[in-house]
């Protein structure tokens, strides 16, 4: 679960920073930046098994 919330963390963070070049007229693209591949990233409800994040 901890590389998938460091994946979706690194998504996000691409998409918030197209977005702010986007609203200068710029793209990720003019700075050799990886573009986001996807639309804004939604987060989803999940339910938690407290034993199951607990085992080692």
């Amino acid at each position: 679960i901890q590389h998938a919330d460091s994946e979706a963390a690194e998504a996000m963070t691409f998409y918030a920073i197209e977005e702010k070049l986007q609203e200068q007229g710029r793209s990720c693209s003019n700075f050799g930046i990886p573009s986001p591949t996807f639309g804004p990233y939604t987060f989803e409800s999940k339910i938690i098994n407290k034993e199951e994040e607990l085992r080692i």
